[in-house]
């Protein structure tokens, strides 16, 4: 087996899983790197793609986070800014399960500006400011990210959010993640932000409850941080 060979294994994603691939890839890292980062490079410039996503670059993603590849940042950021078809055919379900904890691997704080950019874009999709929102609540729980530069974030992402009804009309989502991401991670100041949602909003599928969000805030502190690792 070559390298070449290895990814195009991991891009056939089938059963069964491509065990001896992965492995040539953790035997082989620095030959490795380069080449995942090219596969997914190759992927997102050959989009739009109108065929069915198959995830083929998505080991990949997760490759360059296990290597903890600080240089991939930039690439790894760049599918948070496709709208929603095309981040769906690049990352489809992962971009809510997992995908923060990717980017958050291969960052730290002095990527905030880069990864804070994409937070507050109102242009980008909702979900996609919602991964890169994780990946800071993920920096901070592993002590990479002070308290007070995720507040800020936060701070500055309620305040724009809290002056609409909603980010979408039909489907809120960004908000109410955001406040109930607050309770998580115990940060006190946004106690009155939250209520203020509640009161405009009330509590409903997409809100939630405002006893749900008080027994978060009230957990104990060290079930913050262990939320997001």
């Amino acid at each position: 087996m070559d390298i070449s060979e290895a990814i195009n294994q991991l891009n056939e994603l089938k059963y069964p899983y491509p065990t001896e691939a992965v492995r040539y890839v953790r035997e082989h890292k620095d030959e490795a790197v380069p080449a995942l980062m090219m596969n997914i490079q190759r992927q997102l410039d050959e989009l739009p793609n109108e065929s069915p996503s198959t995830l083929d670059t998505i080991l990949s993603y997760y490759l360059l986070a296990e290597f903890r590849i600080k240089e991939a940042l930039p690439l790894l950021l760049r599918p948070l800014r496709l709208d929603e078809k095309a981040l769906d055919y690049v990352l489809g379900d992962i971009v809510f399960d997992g995908y923060g904890g990717i980017i958050a691997s291969c960052a730290d704080a002095a990527d905030l500006p880069l990864i804070e950019a994409i937070v507050l874009d109102e242009s980008v999709s909702k979900y996609a400011r919602d991964a890169a929102l994780t990946s800071l609540n993920v920096l901070y729980a592993e002590g990479d990210l002070s308290r007070d530069a995720l507040a800020g974030v936060y701070r500055r992402l309620l305040d724009s959010l809290l002056k609409h009804d909603s980010d979408d009309d039909d489907e809120p989502f960004l908000l109410p993640s955001a406040v109930n991401n607050t309770a998580n991670l115990h940060l006190d100041e946004f106690y009155d932000d939250a209520k203020a949602m509640f009161d405009k909003f009330g509590s409903s599928d997409f809100f939630g409850e405002w006893e749900d969000w008080l027994s978060k805030y009230n957990a104990s502190a060290s079930d913050a941080k262990a939320a997001y690792l």
